[in-house]
């Protein structure tokens, strides 16, 4: 390009009159068609021959191997910087390549200044999120939701780290019925990331775990690079099981936290969110047992007053019946009662007479005086069966003529009991009407029928 414009230049002076350009127009010619035709690109070199003059403007010599180029880095690109260059030091660099006219020199302009390889990685990182990101595998409609309370935890990492280990404490604290199974992989270094991906592809083909954690303690980015793998995150993307990226610090990122179906802080943070709170479940279930006693306490009390409000309604023959049969026993109570006392007082009149008798030792008037009480305890006897036999034919009879009053014992007579819709007991033909639901309840049970008409008796005419 830079060619071309110079020949493209010489001949136009050729065929017209002929130009001596000075050196500064010269150098400007340069330097706006390197500029103009050379975009910013990034480059990688060491320091050397560093400064940093009054001004606040950086200059310096970025080298390789074999070549070495002179930079500069005004003031108000630098202060973005968040190191201190320093002569030996590997940089990544984005500059515009230009010429620096006072001197006719050719030097790099330099916009961004970051360490290599912190830079590199970094770029990489950026180029990866970008590419997930337009393809959509951060969209939050495929984020799938995390189960309250899972029954089986998997946990992706390694074995030894301190992450399971933290995991393992907060889940046996908080909620020890949670079982973990432990999917062991290296978690840093090579062949590492290929390890994540085989086991995620292993717990989905076995489908034990409610949800997978993705997890390992903090580090420098070369060693959370197995989580910024593009193939372990779109594993982590097709994942069918809930997965959480608990990798590193609260402050570090990777691509699994923008493609999981959540991001924890920290490996502790994300054995939180599976578990529940053992203490906090106590509580719940102290207040709930609380109030479910008070409503089952108050339903019982509504319910015992419905039912005393039902039986004051309902007129039972049964209560008479309980009523006679109580009043019995309160007579049978009082025979028995009345027998014991006339059986005390005649005991004591025999021990009084038999006393007195012994007084006088008359033998036959004794042997006659026992005749007679053996005679009145025979009528005592006897008048006591009497009376039991009395209040037990009157029971008899009282329980006969209840039986015959039952509303039961008509239905067995091939009687049935007519009922509306509202449970009313029909008595007329004024209270149905056409094509209207009734109930008729016989001795065994009811059977509903449907009124095709009502026909009125001559003597309700009459009455009417």
């Amino acid at each position: 390009m830079f060619l071309y414009f110079l020949f493209a230049y010489n001949e136009s002076v050729n065929a017209n009159t002929k130009k001596v350009l000075s050196v500064s127009e010269l150098n400007r010619l340069v330097r706006n068609v390197i500029e103009t035709n050379f975009p910013s690109v990034w480059i990688e070199g060491e320091i050397s021959n560093f400064s940093c003059p009054s001004s606040g403007h950086w200059y310096l010599t970025l080298k390789d191997e074999r070549s070495q180029i002179r930079c500069a880095m005004f003031k108000n690109a630098n202060h973005k910087t968040n190191f201190q260059p320093k002569d030996g030091q590997l940089v990544l660099i984005n500059c515009n390549p230009g010429i620096y006219e006072a001197r006719g020199e050719f030097q790099l302009v330099i916009n961004t200044m970051e360490e290599a390889g912190f830079g590199i990685l970094q770029r990489k990182f950026d180029e990866l999120k970008m590419k997930l990101s337009n393809e959509g595998l951060f969209d939050v409609s495929y984020k799938q939701k995390i189960p309250k309370n899972p029954s089986i935890v998997g946990v992706i990492t390694s074995p030894t780290g301190a992450a399971i280990k933290d995991i393992l404490s907060v889940m046996k604290r908080r909620f020890p019925l949670t079982k973990v199974l432990i999917y062991p992989t290296a978690v840093q270094g090579d062949g590492a990331a290929q390890q994540i991906q085989q086991c995620i592809i292993n717990a989905n083909q076995q489908r034990t775990c409610d949800i997978l954690i993705l997890s390992r303690g903090g580090g420098s980015i070369e060693d959370l690079w197995p989580f910024n793998n593009e193939l372990v995150a779109r594993e982590v993307f097709k994942s069918e099981i809930p997965i959480i990226s608990a990798v590193g610090h609260e402050i570090d990122f990777t691509i699994t936290d923008f493609v999981s179906d959540f991001r924890a802080p920290t490996p502790s943070a994300a054995a939180e969110i599976v578990t529940n709170d053992q203490n906090k479940l106590h509580c719940f279930f102290s207040d709930t047992q609380v109030q479910l006693g008070r409503l089952i306490k108050r339903y019982i009390n509504t319910a015992t007053q419905l039912i005393t409000i039902k039986r004051k309604m309902l007129s039972d023959p049964r209560r008479v019946l309980r009523d006679n049969q109580q009043s019995l026993d309160q007579l049978e109570t009082r025979l028995k009662k009345g027998q014991k006392i006339i059986l005390r007082e005649k005991k004591y009149l025999l021990n009084f007479y038999a006393d007195k008798i012994k007084g006088n030792a008359p033998t036959q008037s004794i042997q006659l005086k026992k005749a007679n009480i053996d005679t009145l305890i025979d009528k005592i006897f006897k008048a006591v069966d009497l009376k039991l036999m009395e209040c037990q034919k009157n029971l008899s009879n009282l329980t006969k003529v209840i039986d015959a009053v039952s509303p039961l014992n008509v239905l067995d007579r091939g009687y049935a009991i007519l009922q509306n819709k509202n449970r009313e007991v029909i008595t007329s033909t004024n209270m149905v009407s056409a094509s209207e639901q009734i109930d008729a309840r016989l001795k065994d049970g009811s059977v509903s029928m449907q009124v095709i008409k009502t026909i009125n008796s001559p003597e309700s005419k009459r009455s009417n």
